[in-house]
């Protein structure tokens, strides 16, 4: 996933997941390389109207933690809120309308 935020520094924040649900589960783990945070683990759940996540930075001396809700709105639009903590402070928020993109064609 890539956020593209145009009049915020840095203007963009990359996130690459990696992780594992199974056929009827709501609760998935995952690894994933942020572009600010770097590797991180974190946990989550999937309800029929949102996706709540928590994650942690791996190795971070600052001990930086995370959290989002992606709340659906719509077929094609997610309303976002997400933090990040460095250790018991609340250092970022955000809050975004997220509109689903198709993948581009690949050329054949």
């Amino acid at each position: 996933m890539k956020l593209l935020l145009p009049e915020a520094q840095p203007q963009e924040m990359a996130l690459q997941y990696r992780g594992r649900l199974t056929n009827g589960d709501c609760q998935y783990t995952f690894v994933l390389q942020h572009s600010q945070l770097g590797r991180v683990e974190g946990e989550g759940w999937i309800a029929p109207d949102s996706i709540i996540q928590r994650y942690w930075a791996l190795g971070d001396r600052q001990r930086r933690t995370g959290f989002e809700t992606l709340y659906r709105l719509d077929k094609g639009r997610y309303h976002l809120s997400s933090g990040i903590m460095t250790g018991h402070y609340l250092t970022s928020a955000m809050e975004a309308t997220l509109h689903l993109q198709s993948p581009a064609p690949l050329d054949a």
